[in-house]
């Protein structure tokens, strides 16, 4: 077989070599990501945080882009406008839930006068401050980038297979 046109035992190496080096990329990512994660071990309670107008659609807390941001928890949530003292300000568990990463929204079951209202969240979270962690969410953060620049990196690889191709098939000379 070798010497003869068309022989793709030349190009099988490089496309091997692409695959495994997109291997090596999701697997580092997702080792990466898992460590951030991990290194969440400050533990934080905010009170009183204000939500304005807080309606249907997810409202997130301030801190929800800490670093290694988890184990988000509401503790209690009340109507800014009422006394939190008597009780009567304090809105049930069953008229919001929490959304997404560190949100909280209005559950339409509740009564009007807690729809479009300000409210006061009391949350925990645990974060980290560890240079392990910033670093790692800065990479993480910078690969999202990536899916601008794919269609670009499809069309490259393309044009390689194709100009590897043409080079085999009209490149290599017969041997006699």
């Amino acid at each position: 077989m070798k010497g003869k046109k068309g022989n793709l035992d030349l190009i099988i190496p490089a496309v091997m070599t692409i695959a495994l080096a997109s291997m090596i990329l999701i697997f580092g990512l997702i080792l990466l990501d898992s460590l951030v994660l991990d290194t969440a071990e400050t533990v934080v309670t905010v009170h009183n945080e204000t939500f304005q107008n807080v309606q249907e659609a997810c409202q997130y807390v301030s801190a929800h882009s800490a670093c290694a941001f988890s184990e988000f928890s509401i503790l209690m949530v009340s109507n800014e406008t009422g006394d939190i003292t008597s009780g009567d300000s304090i809105i049930q568990s069953g008229n919001y839930s929490s959304c997404g990463r560190g949100g909280i929204h209005y559950i339409d079951t509740a009564a009007a006068p807690i729809n479009d209202s300000d409210w006061n969240v009391t949350y925990t979270y645990k974060y980290s401050n560890t240079e392990a962690c910033r670093s790692g969410n800065t990479t993480l953060q910078a690969t999202g980038t990536f899916a601008d620049y794919f269609d670009l990196i499809a069309l490259a690889v393309i044009i390689v297979i194709v100009i590897s191709l043409l080079l085999i098939m009209f490149g290599t000379r017969k041997v006699r």
